[in-house]
């Protein structure tokens, strides 16, 4: 037993640097490259700004200038080389940040409401947004496939990153997406909705390629390398069973039983 212990304590992450950031952590990203660990962080300040700030994890020193929104930033994510930083705030915009020296290279990108999340593709050139929902009226459940029980209406939406031009927004009733992930071979963006059409799209045009069966809502979703499977994470069925499940990522027919989790 003091083996089993001496091992799993050794295995264990340990705490590395405690620091605060001046206010209330909205959202996090970790990059490591070639020029060590970057932390990037939403801050929403206790003196009422709403800002993104890249750190130092090793000695919480601050790398950046800190990058302003006019609205709590929800998302912050590293593009694949470290280089640009993409935000999202429910001040409805989207902007792209040099990662090295915190100044802003395109934006702000406008929604029409408070943005959710917003993601790079995997060569960098596109940029993956959803702006949040506004609730509309119930609806009925009938088949597996773009069932809607409360319906709602939100805007996914493609930009060029380096011109901050549209590539295409789609505002669609029933579509709201919690979750914007790019496939690995960049063609295709997986959305997971908490409105029982979880989709995976094309980023040609966003027309909806195929949809996530019987999933009421998804909480995260994560690609396979080499990209063959899809694992949806904090899913519930129409069974209201919450759990993770496997999917083939070309056809997202189901890998296995849902494993099953005892909360969302």
């Amino acid at each position: 037993n003091r083996l089993r212990l001496s091992v799993l304590m050794g295995q264990s992450p340990g705490l590395l640097q405690f620091f605060t950031p001046g206010g209330t952590i909205t959202d996090a990203d970790l990059l490591t490259d070639a020029q060590g660990t970057r932390l990037a962080l939403g801050v929403a300040g206790t003196n009422g700004t709403f800002t993104a700030g890249i750190w130092n994890p090793a000695d919480g020193r601050l790398l950046t200038p800190l990058m302003s929104h006019e609205g709590r930033v929800n998302s912050v994510r590293f593009d694949r080389t470290g280089d640009r930083l993409v935000t999202a705030s429910e001040d409805k915009s989207v902007r792209v940040w040099d990662a090295r020296k915190g100044a802003l290279l395109v934006g702000p990108l406008k929604h029409g409401e408070a943005v959710w999340q917003a993601v790079f593709s995997p060569d960098g050139k596109w940029i993956a947004s959803s702006d949040n929902h506004k609730p509309g009226s119930w609806g009925s459940m009938s088949g597996q496939e773009a069932t809607v029980y409360r319906r709602r209406t939100g805007t996914t939406a493609l930009w060029d990153a380096a011109t901050g031009k549209p590539r295409w927004q789609h505002p669609v009733q029933g579509r709201n997406a919690q979750q914007l992930v790019f496939s690995p071979d960049g063609t295709q963006l997986a959305e997971g909705y908490h409105t029982f059409v979880s989709a995976v799209t094309s980023i040609t045009d966003g027309e909806i390629v195929r949809h996530f069966p019987d999933i009421w809502w998804i909480n995260d979703i994560v690609y396979s390398a080499p990209a063959n499977r899809a694992v949806a994470c904090g899913l519930w069925t129409q069974q209201s069973k919450p759990g993770a499940r496997l999917f083939e990522a070309a056809t997202l027919a189901p890998v296995g039983e849902l494993l099953p989790h005892d909360g969302e």
